[in-house]
């Protein structure tokens, strides 16, 4: 009986962990995915662009 009743205290105590865990974890990705669109709606940011430089002269024709 003793042991029963650890064994569902642990399985509810567990599934209240994860259940939490799992809350908390889509209010954050719901943070991120609203910061996300607020940065996307504003105003238009200039994209810093890679810039890839080559020398020619390296380049053999043939």
């Amino acid at each position: 009986m003793i042991l029963s009743a650890y064994f569902v205290l642990t399985y509810t105590f567990t599934l209240g962990k994860w259940v939490f865990f799992g809350l908390f974890l889509l209010l954050q990705n719901l943070k991120v995915a609203i910061y996300k669109g607020y940065r996307i709606s504003g105003r238009p940011k200039k994209a810093k662009k890679n810039a890839v430089i080559t020398d020619f002269s390296e380049i053999e024709v043939r």
